[in-house]
């Protein structure tokens, strides 16, 4: 379990601090899975240079508001995003290319921990621990590509949610803000 506001060291290099929810909704305390973390660790050890997660536990509330997909790994607690902290693009790009070799010994050591999801955008990674036998990888140029060669298009699928559901999204937004408006009164 990850705890608000905890500076429990977790592995060598992250706390709990890092690793908990950016969800403005999050619990005091959620799930996220040991080998995400783990996996984290590896490509930070390897790399030798700082990361900062960007993202890891989300609420469906926070997924939704950020246009996140319906089935995203956040939800669950098998998801990491991160970004480095110095020279993010070469380590991006040194990244995926490695991740697009099948042969790679990340790779295989991401696969061996219980990596199955790779998202690579411009500015960050993603890393998840869904539950299936193959490889789901994405990037910025729309696609996703499995482990079978078989391409669908995960935007394509997110975007008419996500317009479909601005008035659902915003009233929820309200009613948050106005239930933590409530809670704020009652405790004075």
């Amino acid at each position: 379990m990850i705890i608000r506001d905890e500076d429990i060291q977790v592995t060598p290099n992250f706390n709990m601090r890092e690793l908990y929810s950016t969800s403005f909704d999050a619990p005091t305390e959620h799930y996220l899975d040991d080998r995400t973390i783990e996996a984290l660790q590896y490509i930070r050890t390897l790399s030798g240079s700082p990361i900062r997660v960007t993202s890891t536990y989300r609420t469906l509330l926070h997924n939704t508001a950020i246009g996140g997909s319906r089935t995203s790994q956040h939800m669950v607690g098998r998801a990491i995003d991160f970004q480095w902290i110095n020279n993010n693009t070469y380590e991006l790009t040194r990244l995926h290319t490695q991740m697009n070799d099948p042969n790679s010994p990340l790779r295989q050591n991401l696969w061996d921990i219980g990596i199955r999801g790779f998202g690579y955008y411009q500015t960050f990674c993603h890393i998840d621990t869904r539950p299936q036998d193959k490889w789901t990888t994405w990037g910025d140029d729309n696609a996703m590509i499995d482990q079978d060669g078989v391409t669908g298009y995960l935007w394509d699928e997110i975007v008419p949610v996500v317009k479909k559901n601005q008035t659902l999204i915003i009233v929820a937004i309200i009613v948050l803000i106005l239930t933590s408006v409530v809670l704020l009164f009652r405790k004075k």
